[in-house]
């Protein structure tokens, strides 16, 4: 099976996890939980924080596991481009994908600062989140690619998360 993107064509064993520990930050329970099933279950290891501060202390207790941190950009306690630019300056090698429902695709830039982050727009489903984590893990970042890829039109029958 191949899942279609904006660019290319990848198989469905091309987005499959290799072991990599995700970094999950969302306050919604079940965006989190249904996220870190869907990563789970394609092969990633999941750590889940419900607002950037626990973030920031999950990150430190594992920075050698972390490979990516997945981050809702609006949340209570510590927003997601704050935690973003603290996570950074801490530990620069780390990738970061921002989700959000609510900011517009072309205020993220300004408001993250970050260069390589790429954004995924809510709702989205299981295969616009492996295909972005496959492409920012591989090397691919950026917002470009990302930001088109969730502009894509997305089929009735799959259940998105939000």
């Amino acid at each position: 099976m191949l899942f279609r993107s904006a660019q290319a064509s990848i198989s469905k064993d091309a987005l499959r996890g290799k072991g990599e520990t995700i970094l999950l930050v969302d306050d919604e329970i079940a965006v989190r939980e249904l996220t870190k099933a869907i990563l789970t279950t394609h092969g990633h290891n999941v750590l889940t924080a419900n607002d950037g501060a626990e973030a920031i202390t999950l990150c430190s207790q594992n920075a050698d596991k972390i490979k990516l941190v997945l981050m809702d950009m609006m949340m209570p306690v510590m927003d997601g481009a704050t935690t973003m630019k603290k996570l950074n300056a801490k530990h620069p090698s780390l990738r970061f994908v921002a989700i959000s429902g609510l900011m517009k695709a072309d205020k993220f830039e300004e408001e993250v600062g970050l260069k390589d982050v790429s954004f995924l727009l809510k709702p989205f489903n299981a295969e616009k989140l492996l295909t972005t984590l496959h492409r920012v893990l591989s090397g691919q970042t950026g917002t470009i690619p990302s930001l088109k890829m969730a502009a894509e039109p997305k089929p009735a029958a799959e259940i998105p998360l939000r």
